[in-house]
């Protein structure tokens, strides 16, 4: 085989390498003319990476409009990179060719995953305390959705030395109020009463949730009436959270001026939109607020 034969070869390895929108067998663009120099081991001290780029935008090479070479343009790139590395060298393209032929192609390569040190410790279910050491069996398996061991109940001594359990809390079903993420207690109320005390009772522990300036236990602004919806789980398919801020914004609601309700807007009664798809009933509304939590 000729040179210009293997040549020939090493451009068509190079410029199809990786595939992709730039990757063409009769066409080398800069990108992989710069790996071609890389892994042909052509850069050293007297033919340094930027001399490449310089090489590639050589008018000798291409018009400088142009973002790729063919083969012919490839041999006259070959030649400059010749020159520059042994200069006034008659054998300069012969060792060049010989440097390239020399390698084995386009290297690939790629991120390789650590299988020890840290990463070993990390996946070492042996370790695991606590409630991540429930979710895996002796032999490091996942426990799966219903092998998760419940936690022992915490022992008490009496004073007479016996041991029994801690029997679970008695208290009563939770009071609806709002969910917050702080440490700071949520406001409780009463959850007795009629209908119309239990739904006005939701509506001033919303109003003065958090405290601060706008706080009203009288009238509710936009963000508070957003976690009343969210926090009695009203927010689902039929009435998304982008329904919120309609039903808050309607006229039927209030006057559009108005950025703040009270009770009796709160309580819907114009709103047949809002009654229709939330509150199909009074009664409802009342049992749902209280077994929202």
């Amino acid at each position: 085989m000729t040179d210009e034969a293997k040549l020939q070869n090493v451009f068509h390895w190079f410029s199809g390498f990786g595939g992709g929108v730039g990757a063409n067998e009769n066409f080398l663009d800069g990108p992989r003319f710069q790996k071609f120099a890389k892994d042909t081991k052509l850069i050293d001290s007297k033919f340094a990476a930027p001399d490449v780029d310089l090489v590639f935008a050589n008018i000798k090479v291409k018009p400088k409009a142009e973002r790729r070479i063919n083969f012919e343009q490839f041999k006259v790139a070959v030649q400059l990179i010749a020159e520059k590395k042994y200069p006034g060298d008659p054998h300069a393209l012969e060792k060049t060719y010989k440097k390239i032929f020399a390698s084995e192609g386009p290297v690939a390569s790629g991120t390789v995953a650590d299988s020890g040190g840290i990463l070993d410790k990390l996946t070492d279910t042996s370790l695991y305390t606590g409630a991540h050491k429930s979710r895996f069996n002796e032999d490091g398996t996942g426990a799966g959705l219903g092998g998760e061991r419940a936690p022992e109940r915490p022992v008490v001594v009496s004073s007479t030395g016996s041991k029994s359990p801690r029997p679970a809390s008695s208290a009563g079903p939770k009071s609806p109020r709002p969910t917050t993420s702080s440490s700071a207690s949520s406001p409780a109320f009463s959850s007795g009463g009629s209908e119309e005390e239990q739904l006005a009772a939701v509506f001033k522990a919303f109003c003065s949730f958090g405290g601060g300036a706008v706080a009203n236990d009288n009238m509710m602004d936009g963000p508070r009436f957003n976690k009343f919806a969210k926090d009695t789980k009203l927010v689902d398919a039929k009435f998304p959270a982008t329904s919120v801020d309609l039903v808050f914004a309607d006229v039927k609601v209030k006057p559009k001026a108005e950025r703040r309700i009270n009770y009796q807007q709160f309580r819907v009664r114009n709103c047949q939109q809002f009654r229709a798809r939330i509150l199909p009933t009074v009664h409802g509304v009342a049992f749902r607020l209280g077994r929202s939590h």
